[in-house]
C-alpha cells in the first residue's frame, strides 16, 4: 500500500485538477489506484490504525473488546487466536485481519466481520481445465510485480492510464508492462481460455493482469467481469483493478461506447474480503461519477451502509473513494464532495448521513 505522503500528494492533484474544471467524471479518483493499492513497506510492525468493515447488528464494543490488540501494538504474527475470539462473539460467523501498508511507515489493520446470514457475493465455480500459460508470462508478471513495488518504495509511483492499461513511469516496470501489450495481442486466445477455465489459480492470476493490455478493451471487458466472480480473490482483485482502469479509460473516451455492468462490484462493495471491497470501489467511483440514476439508486438500497463505514476509514487513501460515491449516491456535486471532504468535520457530516439514514430520511445532504 502507499504510504500517507504519497496518498496526501494526490489528494492535492484532485483538488487542483477538479478546481480547473479538467476532470468532469472524476477520472483521477481512478488514477489514485496506482497510490492506494501500489505496494510499499512499512518501516515497523506497530499498527496505526485499527478500522472495521461488516459491523450491522453485532456490538462494535464487544468485537474490540475480543480483538486483544490496540493501535500502538505489534502487527500479530498469528492471526488464528484473534479470528478464534471474533468468531465466538455472538452473532460473528466470520471474521478476517487485514493488514495494509502504511501510515508514517506504520500498518493498518482492516478487521473484516460476516454477521451470522449476512451472506456473500455469488462466485463462479471453479475451473478444471488443466491450461497453462506460456512461461514467459509469469516470468514477465512476477518481475513486473516486483519493479512496481521497488519503484513505490524509491518514490516513483507514477502511472500513466491514458490508452486504458497501467504503464508505470518507471521505465523498468513500463518495460515489462509493454512486453504484455505485445504478448496478449499474440495470445489473445489463450489468456481468454486460462482465465475462464484453468484450474491453476496462478495462471488465472496472470491471465487477468495480462488481458488487460490487449489493444480492444471492450472486447475483453466481458472476461474480466466473469473473472471478477472468480472464486480466487487475487484473480478478482487483478481483474477488478484492470477494470478499474478501463472504467476511468471510458469516463474519458465516450465515442467509445465500452459499457460496465455495475452489478458484481455493487456486490462486492458488501464482501467479507476486504481486496473485493478495496477493488470494487475503484470501480464503482468512476461508474457513479457519471451520475447513473439507476447506479445510484441501487448503491443507496444495497450498499449504503458498507460506502458509509469505508468512507469513515482513518486512513484517507482508503477513505476517498467511498466518500466521493457516498456523495455522489446522495446527489451532491463534486465540487460540495469535494468541500465536505476537505473540511476537518467531515465525519461529524458522515455521522449526520447515518443519522438520517437510519430515520428513512430523504433529506440528508
Amino acid at each position: 500500500m502507499a504510504t500517507e505522503t504519497g496518498q496526501q500528494t494526490l489528494h492535492y492533484r484532485l483538488i487542483e485538477k477538479i478546481g480547473e474544471g479538467g476532470m468532469g467524471a472524476l477520472g483521477l479518483l481512478a488514477f489514485l489506484l496506482v497510490m492506494v493499492c501500489a505496494p510499499a513497506r512499512a518501516q515497523s510492525r506497530e499498527m496505526a490504525i485499527i478500522d472495521f468493515y461488516g459491523i450491522r447488528s453485532v456490538s462494535e464494543d464487544k468485537v474490540r473488546q475480543s480483538l486483544g490488540i490496540v493501535v500502538g501494538d505489534t502487527l500479530p504474527d498469528d492471526a488464528e487466536p484473534i479470528l478464534e475470539r471474533l468468531r465466538r462473539v455472538p452473532g460473528v460467523e466470520e471474521a478476517t485481519l487485514n493488514p495494509v501498508c502504511c501510515v508514517d511507515g506504520k500498518w493498518i489493520l482492516f478487521i473484516g466481520i460476516e454477521e451470522t446470514g449476512a451472506g456473500r457475493p455469488e462466485l463462479r465455480a471453479r475451473p478444471e481445465e488443466d491450461l497453462t500459460l506460456p512461461p514467459e508470462f509469469a516470468r514477465i508478471y512476477h518481475e513486473e510485480q516486483a519493479r512496481v513495488e521497488a519503484s513505490t518504495q524509491e518514490g516513483n509511483a507514477g502511472d500513466d492510464w491514458s490508452q486504458g492499461h497501467s504503464l508505470s513511469e518507471d521505465a523498468d516496470a513500463r518495460a515489462l508492462q509493454l512486453r504484455f501489450v505485445e504478448l496478449s495481442g499474440k495470445h489473445l486466445q489463450t489468456l481468454r481460455r486460462v482465465l475462464a477455465r484453468s484450474r491453476h489459480d496462478e495462471d488465472r492470476r496472470i491471465a487477468a493482469a495480462a488481458i488487460a493490455y490487449a489493444a480492444d478493451k471492450k472486447a475483453i471487458l466481458p472476461d474480466l467481469v466473469q473473472a471478477a466472480r472468480d472464486p480466487d480473490e487475487d484473480v478478482r482483485n487483478n481483474a477488478m483493478r484492470a477494470i478499474a482502469v478501463v472504467a476511468a479509460y471510458a469516463q474519458d473516451h465516450p465515442e467509445l461506447g465500452i459499457e460496465i455492468d455495475y452489478t458484481p462490484f455493487v456486490e462486492m462493495l458488501n464482501s467479507p474480503i476486504w481486496s473485493d471491497r478495496n477493488k470494487a470501489i475503484a470501480v464503482i467511483q468512476s461508474l457513479a461519477s457519471g451520475g447513473d440514476p439507476v447506479l445510484l439508486r441501487t448503491l443507496r438500497e444495497e450498499a449504503f451502509e458498507s460506502l458509509l463505514e469505508m468512507a469513515r476509514w482513518q486512513s484517507p487513501g482508503h477513505a476517498l473513494w467511498a466518500f466521493f460515491t457516498l456523495g455522489h449516491v446522495l446527489g451532491l456535486k463534486e465540487d460540495d464532495i469535494l468541500k465536505r471532504w476537505t473540511d476537518e468535520n467531515r465525519t461529524a457530516w458522515l455521522d449526520e448521513v447515518g443519522k438520517a439514514k437510519g430515520a428513512g430520511s430523504d433529506d440528508d445532504r
